[in-house]
């Protein structure tokens, strides 16, 4: 009975031991590789702490977490994502700490134009093929902060994925630049894969104007803001949508 009930425990004991490596065993990248390649983009010398977790998520996704960071002052810190199927970067988060004594001029060294060659180039290394379907949106951010005379620290970039001139909704690349440093600050990459249904046989934008027009309508409404009442136009229903491809109502 002794040696039956030993036999069991250790059978339980391999088995729920295997269970993580049965799970990282369907990862198209190691551990190992998937450090060395954010290792291969910045320099994590600097860093004295080191964590590394893999996740799985409801969508399937399975997930490489890297984070380092500093334990001494200014406490930095560089966290990354990377797809353990694809071995696609996810996201990169550089943090380089607070320093009080750390002064910058007044006006960047690099100008917009040539942080967004710094953060196409970068983004044409790390997904050529989809960086290539991007296009930049414009940035109607001010060059300078609403208060104080000093230009801002960093530029942002945000690459809208486009088909057949469409943008694709939630998909693009994202990219932080430091303005002072030329240093990518933040890096966000996110791609749907399912194939996306045909734009053909939709409906014109004029046709779509006017099947909002008859269908949905617009009415006066008076609303309050901080400032006070005003008058404004707002759609009579807020549950339905025009479809341009089979032009009717969705409820």
């Amino acid at each position: 009975m002794k040696k039956t009930l030993a036999c069991i425990l250790v059978l339980t004991f391999v088995f729920s031991c295997s269970i993580p490596a049965l799970a990282l065993g369907d990862a198209g990248i190691s551990q190992e590789e998937a450090i060395q390649e954010i290792k291969d983009l910045i320099d994590t010398s600097s860093y004295d702490r080191f964590n590394i977790n893999y996740n799985e998520y409801d969508n399937g996704r399975k997930v490489w977490e890297l984070s380092w960071s500093k334990t001494q002052a200014p406490y930095g810190s560089l966290n990354a994502s990377i797809d353990a199927k694809t071995g696609n970067i996810l996201s990169i988060n550089l943090y380089k700490g607070y320093d009080p004594n750390r002064k910058t001029s007044p006006i960047p060294k690099y100008s917009e134009e040539e942080a967004r060659q710094i953060a196409e180039n970068f983004a044409k290394k790390l997904q050529p093929e989809e960086f290539a379907k991007t296009r930049l949106t414009e940035d109607t951010t001010p060059i300078y902060p609403l208060t104080g005379s000093v230009y801002r620290d960093s530029y942002y970039f945000n690459f809208v994925r486009t088909e057949k001139g469409i943008p694709v909704e939630g998909n693009g690349i994202n990219i932080r630049v430091d303005a002072h440093t030329g240093d990518i600050e933040n890096y966000s990459f996110i791609w749907s894969w399912e194939p996306l249904p045909s734009p053909e046989k939709i409906i014109s934008l004029e046709d779509a104007q006017q099947v909002f027009k008859d269908e949905i309508g617009l009415k006066l409404i008076y609303r309050r803001y901080k400032t006070g009442l005003y008058l404004r136009q707002t759609q009579q229903c807020f549950n339905r949508c025009c479809d341009r491809k089979v032009n009717h109502r969705l409820l």
